[in-house]
Parts: C-alpha cells; structure tokens; sequence
C-alpha cells in the first residue's frame, strides 16, 4: 500500500509518502502506523489542509482523498505551542498586530505588564513602556529586578530597579 499526503483534495502537490510493502487487510480494514517506513517531520502539517490518499497495488488512487483533521497537528503542536522542553533552532521573532502589544516573557514567576517589553530570568518586573529586564533575578521576589519607567533596560544581576524613563 501506498500512502500520500497532499496539500489538496482532489490534485495538488505530494507533501510526503511512504510505502508499506505488508499490510493485513481483514474486511476491507488495516490497521498501519504511518511515518514507520519514512517518518514524518512537522513541517508535512505546517498548514491547515492536508489530504491523505491511499493506493493498493496497482489500483488507482482511492477516492476520495480524505482530509486529516486534528491529530496529525497535535503533533506540530509540540514543537512550539505549549512545548514543554526542546531546542528551537533558528530566529526567533515574537510579533503581533497594531492592536496589540506584542511581548516576551522568559522563565518562572515574572510580571510582565509593559507594553512591547521582555522580561527573562527569574521574578523579574517589567512594567514601562519598552522595558527589558535582560535576566538575573533569582529564587525570591527579594532578589527580582524591576524594569519600571518607560523604555528603562536591566542588563540582569540581582535586586536592580530602573524607575525613571530611559534607565
């Protein structure tokens, strides 16, 4: 058997496919593990349609092709949305609309209400317009660092606060 995905139901172009030389067909139904002969990466389901299509034999194609719908995405899912863990290779770019501040957020216990501002380490504060506290911090709210006047920057260290505008 032959399976195929595809970017559209009916022609398009092939996304990925392998072939599954022993399959048991009881019924007309099988039961296979897809990706077993060539795996699939994340980047088969880096858009919202996908088609598969499966061929027996010499047979055509069987119609129709059918769409693949929430499970194949779960597993895209882990490499960004909710990960829990991992290594993401290459740029990094956090990005949002005119309506909305965009901002970054990166470790444990932080409060991070500035509009367009980055806060990473540990319980640290940015509060300003444009703040950045750039790290440090530590266990303890004591030890936090507190980005709070606008466009105000904290390169990291422990126990820093910039109150004034562009500190």
């Amino acid at each position: 058997m032959v399976f195929t995905i595809y970017d559209d139901h009916f022609a398009g172009s092939v996304i990925w496919t392998e072939t599954q030389a022993i399959v048991t067909v009881t019924a007309g139904q099988f039961n296979v593990l897809l990706g077993s002969v060539n795996p699939i990466l994340d980047i088969v389901f880096n858009d919202t349609a996908r088609y598969l299509g499966v061929k027996i034999g010499t047979d055509p194609e069987i119609t129709p092709r059918s769409r693949l719908v929430t499970t194949p995405y779960a597993f895209r899912m882990s490499t960004i949305d909710g990960a829990t863990g991992g290594i993401i290779s290459g740029d990094v770019s956090i990005q949002s609309d005119l309506t909305v501040s965009g901002k970054a957020t990166i470790g444990p216990g932080h409060t991070n209400t500035g509009t367009s501002s980055f806060v990473a380490g540990e319980n640290n504060v940015a509060r300003g317009l444009w703040g950045v506290v750039a790290g440090g911090g530590g266990p303890a709210a004591l030890d936090s660092n507190s980005a709070l006047g606008n466009f105000s920057a904290i390169g990291g260290g422990r126990r820093n606060t910039a109150n004034n505008s562009y500190t």
